[in-house]
């Protein structure tokens, strides 16, 4: 499939937007460079000579993926002002995005797959996993309890497990009430009221 008058860059910016997909809803293994070029509408030689790899494909994906939760965290903060925790928890465990595998939050979708990766991937997620930590923690309120960055790493991890969880649960009837008691608890620990 030849692509006449599209530039190496918006090649790129395709096989991204198709392969975060496929990563996000059949995770690592379940899908081969093939099924990525499919998705994408290009060659799997064009996927090979713009990363060379499957593996680096995913690790672009996860870049560009914690790359935008930075961008929209900090978008949060400044259009929901002292309520954005509030407005992220119901956002992330509502069920808009815990139904969206496809386009949902990378963090949840990929973060298991990471864990059966190289060193270089770990150390990839390891960085923007404490960016994303750190621009949590500056929309925190200072109140003594545990520091800022505590809090953000306990919202996170209990953001993601929570959707996890839900996910896996399907049934709406248990999965609603679960997210909403996950997003009552999320909130008061990062605001440090627990």
């Amino acid at each position: 499939m030849r692509h006449k008058g599209v530039s190496k860059e918006e090649m790129r910016e395709r096989i991204l937007d198709a392969s975060a997909k496929c990563f996000n809803k059949f995770g690592y293994a379940g899908i081969g460079i093939e099924g990525l070029a499919k998705s994408a509408e290009v060659t799997s030689g064009a996927i090979y000579s713009q990363f060379g790899s499957k593996e680096e494909v995913f690790n672009a994906v996860l870049k560009r993926g914690l790359d935008s939760i930075i961008e929209t965290l900090s978008k949060h903060q400044q259009n929901h002002g002292d309520g954005w925790i509030e407005f992220f928890a119901d956002y992330y465990l509502g069920l808009p995005h815990r139904s969206d595998f496809e386009t949902g939050c990378i963090m949840a979708a990929l973060t298991s797959e990471v864990t059966r990766f190289s060193d270089a991937t770990k150390a990839i997620y390891g960085s923007k996993m404490q960016r994303i930590t750190r621009q949590i923690a500056k929309g925190l309120p200072d109140n003594n309890s545990q520091n800022q960055e505590t809090r953000a790493w306990s919202l996170l991890s209990t953001l993601i497990g929570g959707i996890n969880i839900a996910r896996g649960i399907g049934d709406e009837k248990i999965a609603g009430p679960f997210s909403d008691a996950v997003k009552i608890s999320a909130v008061r620990e990062a605001r440090g009221q627990l």
